[in-house]
């Protein structure tokens, strides 16, 4: 689920409510995905367009999205950019929490 996302200067950035990923970065000109996995592994995607994109970020399930439209998938070759070190895998897990609860408090 789609927790946040922030653009500026045609680069998105959406955290996300997932088992599997934490959140994405586009950049909308060069048709780039990164992904941020759970697990520390950092992905690049090339060749994504904007409305594939789109429809990743607002999939019910960006992992499942992920597995079966983008992952494998000869048309958006990827790379492994980099493993996340431990407390950048804190430091994420705690934004998504802090997001989660804002979703959960109610506004009054």
């Amino acid at each position: 689920m789609l927790l946040r996302r922030q653009e500026d200067n045609g680069v998105v950035e959406a955290l996300f409510n997932s088992s599997n990923l934490f959140k994405s970065l586009y950049l909308k000109e060069n048709r780039i995905m990164y992904v941020f996995f759970k697990k520390g592994g950092v992905y690049s995607y090339f060749n994504v367009d904007g409305e594939i994109y789109e429809e990743f970020e607002q999939a019910e399930s960006q992992g499942e999205f992920f597995s079966q439209k983008i992952k494998n998938n000869a048309r958006y070759p990827h790379s492994k950019e980099f493993k996340m070190k431990d407390f950048e895998i804190n430091d994420l897990t705690n934004r998504i929490n802090e997001a989660v609860k804002a979703l959960e408090t109610p506004k009054t």
